[in-house]
């Protein structure tokens, strides 16, 4: 038979004067009062325990941020040292195991340092696998941005003027666009330089990379829209028209109706892919904006004006395409950015659009009628999703 054991030592009994009754209650009283210091005491040293627990978890993570987690058995410091061999191959497997070590660890000098050095090599597939691997240290803390700013940016610089080798400069190019906000002010300048470039290729990836810099592409507004409306390259020009609404531009009057004017102008490009994104660009500008402030329709026709300096209404302009364009894909995108400026259902384009030869069209004339996709309208009962909402949730589906 188990006896109970007390964890708190009994109190000491009343002295043997004391009647039975009065030495029963103080026995009581002196075993509640130590029942309670001791759960006051055990509450206590929990909390120590939980806070040095804490504190060795901190430690351990900061030492663990610090680590280096090398790559397939091999410390970066062994990885680095492959950086000098002769063999361009044995290179190109350093360089990517390199990478892998600053996907685990951004905060990586030592690495960054030698995929710098890397970019100056005399093999443009080394050259670029070091871009490329670059790439993952613009997550890392802000000396290693820092660095990548003061080391990286220019050496990639230099990849730009590569006039031997266009890939050479696409990819750097796309390294610099991959870099992303944190540096974006380091990184726009490179790549608005590009534009210029002499291969179409690096022209587009310039303009897309303007596109996805954002803010910080502003001084390069004016070069883009020139590249959406003059590019000698469709494809170019199409990037460009894309690019054009995530780019702010400086803050002087007219910029913002400027790029309105612009896209309006890409409405009458001879490529129907370049129509198509310009009229998609004027939808994603919103319902009647052409920039900050609100402006009224009329007032936007009159004040946006086109390269030659002609007044031009970009509502009307994509009226027209939604009416008389003779691709049907342009047709869509015209219509459904209706819908998102704000055009009134009854409109004559958005009625005769009701009545066109494609179904897609007729589709989407329905949605802007129905103030589908206006910002802040409802529908009670929507139509069932248009070409350009399928194409949205899964470019791969036939007609996208």
């Amino acid at each position: 038979m188990w006896s109970r054991v007390s964890l708190v030592s009994d109190p000491p009994r009343a002295p043997e004067g004391y009647p039975v009754a009065h030495r029963a209650t103080a026995g009581r009283r002196r075993h509640g009062i130590a029942r309670v210091a001791a759960r006051v005491a055990t509450r206590v040293i929990a909390r120590v325990i939980a806070r040095v627990g804490v504190a060795v978890l901190a430690v351990t993570g900061s030492v663990g941020c610090a680590a280096d987690p090398g790559y397939h058995g091999r410390t970066s410091a062994s990885w680095i040292a492959q950086l000098g061999e002769a063999d361009v191959d044995r290179r190109l497997e350093a360089i990517g195991a390199l990478g892998q070590v600053l996907e685990l660890q951004p905060n990586a000098p030592g690495v960054v340092d030698a995929l710098v050095g890397a970019l100056a090599d005399t093999s443009d597939p080394t050259r670029v696998a070091a871009a490329s691997a670059l790439r993952r240290a613009a997550r890392g803390g802000r000396r290693v941005r820092e660095r990548l700013a003061a080391d990286a940016v220019p050496a990639l610089a230099g990849l730009l003027r590569d006039t031997a080798h266009a890939a050479v400069r696409t990819r750097a190019v796309d390294v610099l666009r991959d870099f992303g906000p944190a540096l974006a002010g380091a990184s726009a300048p490179l790549v608005r330089e590009a534009l210029d470039d002499p291969d179409a290729g690096v022209r587009r990836a310039a303009a897309d990379g303007l596109g996805q810099l954002g803010d910080a592409a502003g001084p390069a507004l004016e070069a883009l829209a020139r590249a959406a409306t003059h590019d000698r390259d469709a494809q170019v020009r199409r990037a460009a028209v894309r690019a054009l609404p995530r780019v702010r531009g400086p803050d002087r009057p007219g910029t913002a109706m400027r790029v309105t004017a612009t896209l309006a102008d890409a409405l009458g490009d001879s490529v129907a892919s370049v129509r198509e994104a310009a009229a998609e660009s004027l939808g994603a500008l919103g319902p009647g904006a052409v920039g900050p402030g609100a402006v009224g329709r009329e007032e936007r026709g009159r004040r946006a004006t086109g390269m030659g300096g002609t007044p031009v209404d970009p509502d009307a302009r994509l009226r027209a395409v939604a009416v008389g364009d003779p691709s049907a894909a342009v047709r869509v995108a015209a219509v459904h950015a209706l819908g998102l400026r704000g055009e009134p259902p009854g409109s004559p384009a958005l009625r005769q659009a009701l009545a066109d030869p494609d179904v897609t069209v007729r589709r989407e004339a329905a949605h802007a009628r129905a103030a589908l996709h206006r910002r802040g309208g409802s529908d009670p009962a929507p139509p069932e999703p248009s070409r350009v909402e399928l194409c949205q949730w899964n470019p791969r589906q036939p007609g996208c």
